[in-house]
């Protein structure tokens, strides 16, 4: 794999301070029997290209996929579903014409409706999770044959029959042979458009009039990505919590970023499709190793303000766990998908968090274990321990999480399942995190984003192969 110098590397992945990336995180969605939902929002920022995106539903403890399909988002297009629960039985619902139902775009009197599929894992409720989505492919909808004006956008769309441009999308995207390449091509020397610009697909023998590349150097627009996104927490009898979604640039590899690994690494510079199934894992259309390195941190801060007869919860989402459950043992087990971050030889890692907590006046209280907190799900809250730390002991404060500490000691804390395994706590140096703070008691109040004890310094990063060293330790953490 190709490395590159922070003076040289002008395009990787990282997460957007501006919200807009190719791909989406939501770290939290919420719903139940008595009125409340949630609603998530996606928009795509490009006023050029038309974006195919795979949005994919999964659940709190094992990350298990409950649903994945596609939106097809015109040039500033945006799309909207509601996660909703009803016959006791949780569903998304959508009436934008974004998406497709039936062959046709959704509507009011035909909305798109998916139910959540069973977990497999007994304790998962389907009522609390998270949401991901992914940029699969562009199009361009402002392309004129050089050539040949009237060869345009506007007129393959037209002979091929077509008067609605989401279903024109949708059809480009999967239904014709003719425009399973990129997006322009020879076609017996006319040079005319033909489809789809992939961005897993390797840019090889464009012309200069492709979009992907002005003068040489890649779109910004389609390697950083267009879409941005939001979500509101309706809870009946409280009122909405919103927040934006975290926006990751570059992950969606384009030509300048594929590499050939090995192991269990896809390549992916051939004319990749995804089905919705395949799309939902994110090693399918990206790199998550460098995802990994992207969203390394070492420990995240939330304030808050402790409210009579209420108790308040953590969420934190580990987003790169992609896990199953395992009937025999009741845990979550690593699976293919899986980042190599979060497993030693295909097993799982419990997870240690330290965490302390800060009085607005400055008093502080740790936890009397380190790691305080050990968990192997996706969603992660945090409550009065057994042990009888208190993490939201102050009427108002801060709370804090490490995921790297400076302890020496040996950890006191025995894996359940091998009392054998033990490690020393400062041997974890970061993890892949993306944090999203909510009180949950009688209902959600608040939603926080967290802040950073140390200020991010924007490096080029790069993942190694599978089964290689860490690459964690190269990255100033934040």
């Amino acid at each position: 794999m190709a490395r590159c110098s922070t003076n040289s590397c002008k395009n990787y992945v990282r997460v957007a301070y501006d919200g807009v990336g190719d791909l989406l995180f939501f770290p939290l969605f919420y719903a139940d029997s008595v009125g409340s939902y949630a609603r998530i929002s996606v928009v795509n920022t490009s006023e050029r290209f038309a974006v195919v995106a795979d949005v994919a539903v999964k659940d709190a403890v094992c990350a298990e996929v409950l649903a994945s399909f596609y939106i097809y988002l015109l040039p500033n297009d945006a799309w909207s579903g509601y996660i909703v629960k009803n016959g006791g039985k949780v569903s998304l619902v959508s009436y934008d014409d974004s998406v497709l139902a039936g062959g046709k775009v959704a509507s009011s009197s035909a909305p798109f409706s998916v139910d959540f599929s069973k977990p497999k894992n007994p304790a998962s409720d389907t009522r609390f999770g998270y949401v991901e989505v992914v940029a699969l492919a562009y199009v361009d909808t402002h392309y004129v044959n050089p050539g040949n004006s009237t060869d345009t956008y506007n007129y393959l769309m037209t002979s091929n029959g077509f008067t609605e441009e989401h279903l024109f999308v949708n059809w480009l995207f999967g239904a014709k042979d003719t425009y399973n390449d990129v997006a322009y091509v020879d076609d017996n020397g006319t040079k005319r458009f033909s489809g789809i610009i992939f961005p897993a697909d390797a840019h090889s023998g464009f012309y200069d009039y492709n979009p992907v590349f002005v003068k040489g150097v890649i779109s910004k627009e389609l390697e950083d990505g267009t879409l941005s996104g939001w979500a509101d927490i309706f809870v009946n009898g409280y009122g909405v919590a919103s927040y934006r979604a975290v926006a990751v640039k570059d992950f969606v590899m384009l030509g300048d970023d594929v590499v050939t690994l090995n192991n269990s690494l896809k390549d992916l510079r051939g004319h990749y499709k995804p089905t919705p199934s395949e799309a939902a894992y994110l090693d399918n259309v990206g790199d998550v190793n460098l995802l990994d390195a992207a969203l390394a941190k070492k420990r995240v801060m939330f304030h808050y303000t402790r409210l009579q007869e209420m108790v308040p919860f953590m969420f934190l989402l580990f987003p790169t766990k992609q896990m199953a459950y395992d009937p025999t043992t009741g845990k979550c087990v690593a699976t293919e998908h899986t980042s190599y971050v979060w497993q030693d030889d295909g097993i799982l890692e419990v997870q240690g968090l330290d965490v302390v907590t800060i009085s607005d006046e400055g008093e502080a209280k740790k936890c009397a274990f380190y790691p305080c907190i050990w968990d192997n799900t996706a969603l992660l809250s945090i409550a009065r321990t057994d042990f009888g730390f208190d993490p939201f002991l102050f009427s108002s404060g801060w709370l804090e999480v490490l995921f790297a500490s400076p302890d020496k000691d040996v950890v006191k804390f025995a894996f359940a399942d091998d009392s054998s395994k033990m490690q020393k706590w400062s041997e974890i140096n970061a993890l892949p995190v993306i944090a999203l703070a909510g009180y949950l008691g009688e209902g959600f109040v608040s939603l926080f984003y967290p802040s950073y004890r140390l200020p991010w310094n924007e490096v080029c990063v790069f993942a190694k192969a599978y089964g290689e060293e860490s690459v964690f330790h190269t990255l100033p953490y934040r």
